[in-house]
């Protein structure tokens, strides 16, 4: 079974094809991600390779065309699929585990599209376009809240004016908790951590026994971060500036407010095209956390190594690579199957 995992915003769009052999074996067969700027761009990724174009996409619906592109390409549309699952935003209280799609589930989905104007009225536009252009196809939704609603009603609610606090990231988050077990000893694993998911949009989640306790949103990302997010280098003396050092600060805030409400956490996990891009923003985070315990080892930071705290650091700090598409075929599996 090949399943079509689908991620659009206002910024960009990016399908994936998942084989699925068995609950064991899900491999990623192919990926596509347009980047939806003032030069568009097509980015193709297998196993093997992984190629890049500047693309024209003129006119309105610029999603819709960027989906034509896509699978215009011969090594995306060269594998039959099965079934979509598209990733949605937010599905308030009545929508919270994987769904199967119908036009009026959308239309009821679409009364968010306020709260996360950049993101759910695509999410909808996209999910509309493949059930109208594939009709005897069936058709899921995850939701990137769903992870938080084991959130306790303390930590949902936002102080200063007692409105409810939103999710984001959940199921990057989602991901990353499940894959604990794989990457550190089951009790560590079970134990009080926060996940840091900085992209163009950056979130805090503190976990406790795999489940979320706590979620943030930080900072959007300035043009400097946007550049850092796409792989793009920028100058040394930019680390030193007030832009990124201040968003670093920002982070270390996040990540403190999340120990409180956590009691204290045993380890950190740095995740998103920030946290795998830049060896400095991760170091300029930690040294906010010092008071935290929190030593990075500066050999296993400048080379991406999994796990990057010191010997001496009283935390694990660790960089994993996120997998959204993943955690929704994930869902798919264990749900529908």
């Amino acid at each position: 079974m090949n399943i079509l995992t689908i991620n659009a915003r206002l910024s960009s769009i990016k399908l994936k094809i998942f084989r699925f052999h068995n609950k064991n074996k899900i491999n990623l067969l192919v990926s596509a991600h347009i980047l939806l700027s003032k030069t568009p761009s097509l980015t193709i990724s297998t196993e093997s390779s992984q190629e890049t174009e500047k693309i024209e996409l003129n006119g309105d619906n610029q999603h819709l065309k960027a989906i034509d592109t896509i699978f215009q390409n011969p090594k995306f549309n060269r594998y039959t699929i099965d079934c979509t699952i598209n990733k949605i935003a937010y599905g308030g209280e009545d929508y919270v585990n994987i769904i199967l799609l119908h036009s009026k589930t959308l239309n009821n989905l679409s009364e968010y599209n306020d709260l996360l104007p950049n993101i759910q009225p695509y999410n909808i536009l996209v999910a509309k376009y493949f059930l109208t252009h594939f009709p005897k196809m069936k058709h899921y939704a995850t939701f990137d809240n769903g992870f938080h609603h084991t959130i306790p009603k303390i930590n949902q609610t936002l102080a200063l004016n007692g409105s409810k606090s939103y999710g984001v990231h959940g199921l990057s988050s989602e991901y990353i908790a499940n894959k604990l077990s794989s990457l550190v000893d089951d009790k560590l694993a079970r134990a009080n951590w926060v996940i840091v998911h900085l992209g163009v949009t950056s979130s805090i989640c503190g976990i406790k026994k795999g489940k979320s306790f706590v979620t943030e949103s930080t900072l959007d990302a300035a043009d400097s971060l946007i550049s850092i997010a796409n792989g793009v280098e920028i100058p040394e003396k930019e680390y030193e500036g007030v832009i990124i050092k201040s968003y670093a600060l920002s982070v270390a805030r996040s990540i403190s407010l999340a120990t409180t409400s956590l009691g204290g956490i045993n380890g950190i996990v740095f995740t998103g095209n920030i946290s795998q891009n830049s060896t400095q923003i991760r170091k300029l985070i930690l040294d906010n956390l010092v008071w935290l315990g929190a030593v990075v080892n500066k050999k296993a930071n400048n080379n991406q190594k999994l796990k990057i705290s010191d010997k001496d650091s009283k935390i694990t700090i660790l960089l994993v690579s996120t997998n959204e598409g993943y955690a929704m075929v994930n869902q798919f599996v264990e749900d529908k199957l």
